[in-house]
């Protein structure tokens, strides 16, 4: 009888521990992936509501957005065109969102539904690199590649 009820215990020590570590190890990577997420959203609401503040906030100093056609938007020219007014959203949904966790790194690839304030509608899949600084994830990289139904985009000059 004793056998077995020391048998149990190291059991239900055995089931305790096992738990612990797996809620240990999985807990980071979703408060990361959580984290990344939030930003992400942000990030997708900054351009709808042609808000300069919080990109330049999300994104990195060296912040490249890599378009399809093969043009390449450096930070301060997105914050210009947004600013100007010359790049307004009047809607931006995402889906189809997977989040992969690299350390301090993070790579996010989705689907991309906008629509200009002019009624132009772009339709792309996206991927977006993140970096964690000082504890806060930042953009680093956007790259949008029109989907084939769609029709590429005009792009402000």
């Amino acid at each position: 009888m004793e056998k077995t009820k020391l048998l149990a215990k190291v059991e239900l020590l055995g089931v305790m521990l096992f738990a612990a570590v797996a809620l240990a190890v999985g807990q980071a990577p979703g408060d990361d992936s959580d984290a990344v997420r939030q930003v992400e959203s942000r990030f997708h609401q900054a351009f709808v509501a042609a808000d300069a503040k919080t990109l330049d906030a999300l994104l990195t100093p060296d912040f490249v957005w890599m378009h399809g056609d093969g043009a390449v938007w450096p930070k301060q020219q997105l914050l210009d065109l947004i600013r100007s007014g010359k790049l307004n959203y009047k809607r931006d949904e995402i889906d189809s969102v997977k989040i992969a966790l690299y350390g301090s790194a993070a790579v996010v690839v989705g689907h991309d539904a906008r629509e200009r304030d002019t009624g132009e509608k772009l339709d792309y899949n996206y991927t977006t690199t993140y970096v964690k600084q000082n504890g806060e994830w930042h953009i680093a990289l956007y790259h949008s590649s029109h989907c084939p139904c769609a029709k590429p985009p005009s792009i402000p000059k």
